[in-house]
């Protein structure tokens, strides 16, 4: 404690006497100075302080490269290790990670760092010394803030002068890492590909702004078991923990049974000894630490040693005889009878202190941990010390507490005696959906206790981007990352609601009453996972929190706000974006609703338009970079029907939610012919089609499942019937009458989220109208809960005229006739060939240019185009396109059709489809609009770095008035 006050003396001594330089670059040329052989660290670093200067002061500085002479009177920014830092004595030699040196005077600024990184994105993990400088002085001494991702979040004062203290010093991080989890998997779910990358390097550049960053070899340790069942299972079960059932495997009541969910036998010996033998095996001196984070589970073993090391006053066999009545029972939570898991987890870390100090002494062993589920517990007693290091995970969630938060407090003082150094690791960033919870209060709270009590680094899973709902919590949090210890609340909440000038008091008002509202959230929100919590499933509940009279409160107070700026001035635009942020979280809560009487009653109209609603304001809106689109629709379609919702017309038909089913675990379903018609499967089971099977009596069961459905069919039939999939975890062959009319594998096409996704499947020649018809499905599932996990439907697509086509040369039969093609990026030709048997054109490159990629990735893009007339405004349509791809093909495709005068934006009027990778069999996609003009454009696109695109027929409808939604 005292070398920490001296060093805060010191600092504060500096700071006293040293001379602030005040440089306007309106009265005095500036330059910034880079060495010849800059990285990219250093280049972004130059990039973004000529921005914020030019933000700043009016005037833009330029960057120059050495060589190059600076011009004679010039002041100059030095970055990195330059010939002017050299004469200076300034270098790098012995900086420590995301550390740098500053030297500055009246004629210079000079930085050197720790530097390294080749893209942007590496920035995040890589050292980011003089970078994260740059951001310390636009912060600290020029009071620039970024509330959010984008131009409109950043607080960039406008002065003549910009300002540091002179002399000599070492900058180094608040935390030795801060890490905020982006989430990348979703590109697929945003409206257009551009928008996904707009919206995700907008979001890099606010984090790095914040100073996150990855010191690898001190965060990057993941659950240290998750793949040990794979390599020791088999040959060393006692590695595993004991059920009450007297197996060792992953408990079946808790994700399926996965094996990454496995939760080990702490107290083995043997396990203890091979922890270190691997460590020392595959030993990497970047990532030094022993890792014995536990898997994503409650400690669960039950054996002698693991019981022994609880040092339980409540008897080893009274609690294994609770725990199995439990799990007999099927309760997922059964492991609760085994009491407090922190003595068993100390005794695992001390034991394999000793086993590494034993074995390799030399390497002076540090290790890392997880404080989680029932291992959080604050321990009584124990001293580790700063060899170890802890990911604090709290089992805290939404809706907060004083209870949650004294408790957070009480933990984290527990472990912060064990002499341990701490990270604050929460999974709490995740709560609340695109509803606008808050919680800054309570989480500053919990963060500032924590800051002086061995807090050395954060990592938040994860950043769901709810820019416009949650925006005060989440700059709050990206605030205290680099902010010094101790930031008042009231400081943060000053500094966010003063970026909307007049409208600040409204808009303090606003997030107060968000406030309020979270506060009285009901606890029976929260699920049953092992650290609790609700985040999962809250875009199904949200709604019942944030009722239609609450959202007209709120959207009131900012209509105030909004009425009290320009409505273009930067302020007013601020007040929209919270506006957007409400909208959104608002329709969110209709399409929910929806679904909720869907549910009950079937009927999709209700919920097809919400959603529908719900997406061309999300399109319409991304521009806005308000929210993380791709994240919201990735959760909601875990229970929406979204994308069978859409393909619904007034003729679908609900199926039966229970069908006979039958496990084949012996794969033998097909030779016995258990799709024909005739087979008896009057002994099958029923179970529900909207819910995986492991949740209707087969918990434990991975591989094939069939189920067999009768249906009649009219004898005058209204169009083809096409049987509508909800989804099938992951897998599916379909039959109908015995004819197989569909092999759909696992990922399809290369998409992993096809098990989640639903799809069609057309009866084709095999249909019997007047007859009873079987469809029999065979999902195979092999990681997860298998099965068909939402509902199945019947609709009947009506056979299009020629002559109803509005596109012409549709089949290609003329060439390239009608057709305009576009060049965008690179060299592509198209030309009219003959595929498969059938009229086609191809796309195909011919010189790509790899120096300027289309949507950050692909070297070729091009596009046929036509206009069309003939459209009736108001009226539907139908565009449908048949294509598919080469072998090598490693691109998109992408349709756009347009018939309103916004031809940027999607909307009801102007569509976009588009596929991923491969087809390596004739496909068709189709999407309806709403005609907006009586013309329109069509769009064939192209975008790859390999490969052939196929196009064979394509076609605009007019939907006929009975197959309208």
């Amino acid at each position: 404690m005292k070398k920490i006050l001296l060093g805060l003396l010191t600092v504060l001594a500096f700071w006293a006497s040293a001379e602030t330089i005040r440089i306007e670059p309106a009265r005095r040329e500036c330059v910034i100075v880079l060495p010849a052989e800059a990285n990219f660290c250093l280049t972004y670093a130059a990039k973004e302080l000529s921005y914020h200067l030019e933000k700043m002061t009016g005037v833009k500085v330029e960057t120059i490269t050495e060589p190059t002479p600076v011009p004679a009177g010039a002041f100059v920014f030095s970055l990195g290790e330059t010939a002017v830092a050299s004469a200076a004595g300034l270098t790098s030699a012995g900086l420590a990670y995301n550390h740098a040196r500053l030297h500055g005077d009246q004629n210079q600024l000079l930085l050197v760092g720790n530097d390294s990184g080749k893209r942007i994105a590496d920035l995040l993990v890589q050292s980011c010394g003089t970078l994260f400088a740059v951001y310390d002085l636009l912060e600290f001494e020029n009071g620039c803030r970024w509330l959010w991702p984008g131009e409109l979040g950043e607080c960039i004062p406008r002065q003549a002068a910009f300002q540091f203290e002179a002399g000599r010093r070492e900058i180094e991080p608040k935390l030795k890492f801060f890490f905020w989890r982006q989430l990348w998997g979703v590109r697929h779910q945003w409206p257009t590909p551009t928008s996904y990358e707009e919206f995700m390097n907008a979001e890099i550049a606010w984090l790095l702004r914040h100073r996150s960053n990855r010191d690898l070899s001190e965060q990057h340790y993941p659950h240290a078991f998750e793949g040990w069942a794979a390599k020791y299972l088999k040959t060393h079960p006692e590695f595993f923990n004991l059920l009450p059932d007297g197996t060792r495997r992953s408990s079946p009541l808790y994700w399926g049974g996965q094996d990454k969910y496995i939760s080990m036998c702490t107290g083995s010996p043997a396990f203890r000894r091979q922890v270190v033998l691997d460590w020392l095996e595959n030993y990497n001196p970047d990532i030094p630490r022993i890792n014995l984070k536990s898997n994503d589970t409650s400690l669960q073993c039950t054996c002698d040693y693991c019981m022994a090391d609880d040092q339980s006053p409540i008897p080893t066999e009274v609690r294994r005889a609770r725990a199995a009545e439990r799990y007999q029972k099927g309760d997922a939570r059964w492991y609760e009878e085994l009491g407090s898991m922190t003595r068993r987890q100390i005794a695992f870390y001390q034991g394999v202190q000793q086993l590494a100090d034993q074995i390799a002494p030399e390497k002076h062993a540090k290790f890392s941990g997880l404080i989680y589920a029932n291992s959080s517990d604050a321990p009584e007693g124990a001293e580790l010390g700063s060899r170890f290091q802890f990911s604090f995970c709290p089992p805290m969630y939404f809706p907060w507490t004083r209870a949650k938060i004294d408790l957070y407090k009480q933990r984290w003082e527990g472990w912060c005696k064990t002499g341990a150094d701490l990270v604050i690791r929460p999974n709490f960033t995740l709560d609340g959906h695109c509803y606008p919870i808050a919680y800054a209060r309570e989480v500053h709270e919990c963060y500032t206790f924590a800051e002086p009590r061995s807090l050395k680094g954060s990592d938040f899973d994860s950043l769901t981007g709810m820019y416009a709902a949650q925006g005060l919590t989440l700059y709050t949090i990206a605030r205290l990352q680099s902010s010094p210890n101790g930031l008042p609340f009231e400081e943060i909440v000053r500094e966010y609601c003063s970026a909307f000038g007049a409208a600040a008091p409204e808009v303090r008002s606003y997030f107060e009453r968000l406030a309020e509202i979270s506060r009285g959230a009901s606890a029976a929100l929260e699920s049953g996972r092992p650290e609790g919590g609700s985040w999962t499933l809250y875009y199904l509940a949200g709604h019942e929190l944030f009722t239609p009279q609450r959202f007209a409160e709120l959207d009131a107070i900012l209509a105030r706000a909004k009425a009290a700026v320009p409505v273009d001035s930067i302020e007013g635009r601020r007040v929209e974006f919270l506006r957007v942020g409400l909208e959104n979280a608002r329709l969110t809560a209709e399409a929910a609703a929806a679904y909720d009487r869907f549910q009950k009653s079937s009927d999709y109209i209700d919920f097809a338009q919400a959603v529908g609603a719900l997406d061309g304001f999300r399109a319409d809106h991304a521009h806005w970079l308000a929210f993380n689109i791709g994240y919201c629709v990735e959760r909601e379609n875990n229970s929406w029907p979204r994308g069978l919702a859409m393909q619904m017309t007034k003729d679908t038909v609900a199926l039966p939610i229970d069908w006979p089913f039958r496990t084949d675990p012996e794969k033998q379903g097909e030779a016995q012919k258990w799709a024909a018609p005739d087979f008896d499967d009057s002994d099958w089971k029923k179970i529900p089609t909207d819910r995986p099977w492991e949740q209707s009596g087969y918990a434990d069961y991975d591989g094939y499942g069939w189920y067999r459905l009768r249906v009649a069919l009219p004898a005058k039939l209204p169009g083809e019937p096409v049987l509508l999939i909800g989804s099938a975890d992951e897998a599916c062959d379909v039959w109908i009458n015995g004819e197989k009319v569909l092999h759909r594998p696992y990922p399809y096409q290369g998409n992993e989220n096809s098990w989640n996704e639903s799809f069609e499947v057309p009866f084709g020649k095999a249909a019997r109208p007047g007859q009873e018809n079987v469809i029999a499905i065979r999902v195979e599932d092999n990681v997860g809960l298998g099965g068909l996990t939402k509902r199945c439907f019947l609709k009947y697509v009506p056979l299009r005229s020629e002559a109803e086509n509005l596109i012409r040369n549709a089949d290609f039969s003329e060439g390239l006739a009608h057709w305009e093609l576009v060049q965008r990026n690179g060299r592509s030709q198209a030309e009219a060939v003959q595929f498969d048997g059938r009229r086609a054109v191809t796309f195909r490159a011919v010189s790509p240019d790899p120096e300027r990629r289309a949507f950050n990735k692909y070297a070729n893009y091009a596009m046929l185009a036509q206009k069309f007339p003939g459209l009736e405004k108001g009226r539907r349509y139908v565009v449908t396109v048949e294509f598919r791809t080469s072998a090598d093909f490693d691109g998109i495709m992408m349709v756009f059709c347009h018939s309103d005068v916004q031809r940027s934006r999607q909307s009801a009027a102007n569509i976009q489809m588009d596929h991923n990778g491969k087809m390596l069999q004739w496909g068709t996609i189709s999407k309806e609009f709403t005609a907006g003009m009586e013309s329109g454009d069509l769009w064939l696109n192209y975008a790859c770095n390999r490969g052939q695109l196929y196009f064979s027929r394509v076609s605009v409808t007019p939907v006929k008035d009975h197959e309208s939604h």
